[in-house]
């Protein structure tokens, strides 16, 4: 009869180690990381890859996304389905991908609305028709001399237009479905339409 010994020491969960535990709620734990990125010694040693502060980041994406509930016990399990889900990624690929996104200015609106696409099939989209129609207009304000010198100076709207345009590109389904009646809309309002 064999014996299975293990003899690797009791650590805490995937993603936390003794010396990082997340905040017990969503809140604190986005002001964790608000802070954290504001340190510039912090965010130095976290895109050297630095050990430490990547499972911090973890730790803190983890309670964010579960809304406050996950535990050491739970924040490792992998809820993406890649047996079903050939496009599915670990969940640590998954997370770093949002940590990625976030330092290049992903609003925490955007990342809630990106994982419930994720979890929710039929949580609405934007179509096929919405990417066309996004990428025409997109292409239109950056031919503007005008536009292109706003988008240079961070006009705060010409910034959220052109992370709105963006973001239907990207979110929109495969789907041949023509535009839908609120981006026609929005366009409109915009003169791109």
């Amino acid at each position: 009869m064999t014996e299975n010994i293990n003899v690797l020491p009791a650590a805490p969960g995937p993603g936390l180690d003794s010396s990082t535990s997340a905040p017990s709620t969503r809140d604190a734990a986005i002001a964790k990381r608000a802070s954290l990125l504001a340190s510039d010694e912090w965010t130095a040693k976290y895109r050297s890859h630095g050990v430490e502060q990547i499972n911090e980041m973890a730790a803190l994406n983890k309670r964010i996304a579960s809304g406050g509930s996950a535990t050491a016990s739970t924040s490792g399990v992998e809820v993406i389905d890649s047996v079903s889900d050939p496009h599915a990624m670990p969940r640590a690929q998954y997370d770093a991908g949002f940590d990625g996104m976030r330092m290049n200015g992903l609003t925490e609106e955007s990342e809630r609305y990106v994982r419930q696409l994720d979890t929710d099939p039929n949580l609405p989209r934007p179509t096929a028709g919405d990417r066309e129609a996004c990428k025409r207009a997109l292409d239109t304000l950056i031919k503007s001399r005008e536009w292109r010198s706003k988008l240079a100076d961070r006009d705060p709207e010409t910034v959220k237009t052109k992370a709105a345009l963006r973001n239907y590109i990207a979110l929109a389904a495969d789907d041949g479905k023509p535009i839908s009646s609120f981006v026609a809309e929005h366009l409109s309002r915009l003169g791109l339409r």
